[in-house]
């Protein structure tokens, strides 16, 4: 379902995936999602998200616990699901 809602995404940028030019990412908790763990610290599940600038839209995400990954590790392989090599095929 996500890569249909992406290259629909994509369609609706004049000039399609040659325009995506700049993409924003972005980490976010998500509220109420704290566990405390029997060590006494805590777990939450968090969220990385890649936008589309010119269509401000998300065009990819991916949640993590924190407890077993990091944000820069889940941002990684969210962009590598991503074929930045290729605007045409950015989304596909």
């Amino acid at each position: 379902m996500g890569q249909v809602l992406q290259a629909w995404m994509i369609s609706h940028i004049p000039g399609g995936a040659e325009d995506l030019d700049q993409l924003v990412c972005d980490g976010k908790t998500l509220r109420g999602s704290a566990v405390e763990t029997e060590d006494g610290n805590h777990r939450v599940v968090a969220e990385v998200t890649v936008y589309a600038r010119v269509l401000g839209v998300a065009l990819a995400q991916k949640a993590y616990d924190t407890r077993e990954s990091s944000e820069r590790a889940a941002l990684k392989e969210l962009l590598s699901t991503l074929d930045l090599d290729s605007p045409e095929a950015c989304c596909a």
